[in-house]
């Protein structure tokens, strides 16, 4: 009998910055996706319980995640652009 557990992350997309930033990694000056990030334990690849929560911001060209505090990502979410989704 085996017992199969560990972890899964999901990325939830919350918008994209009114401002632009720059990339500390790639330099470029983007609007940043606001991303939040949570970490679910698994047992046998089903989902049970979430023990970990992060904010993030998300360089639209070289993918680098930089972590914020809950002040910073709630001031920015209020301020963020919602893109509308297009249907093909």
């Amino acid at each position: 009998m085996f017992i199969i557990i560990g972890n899964k992350h999901f990325t939830h997309y919350r918008g994209r910055t009114r401002d632009e930033f720059t990339c500390p990694h790639c330099g470029r000056d983007f609007r940043f996706v606001l991303n939040t990030v949570s970490s679910w334990f698994t047992f046998t690849f089903v989902p049970i319980f979430p023990y970990r929560f992060r904010r993030t911001l998300e360089c639209p060209y070289c993918k680098t995640q930089l972590k914020i505090d809950g002040a910073t990502y709630d001031a920015l979410l209020k301020n963020r652009t919602r893109e509308k989704i297009r249907k093909i």
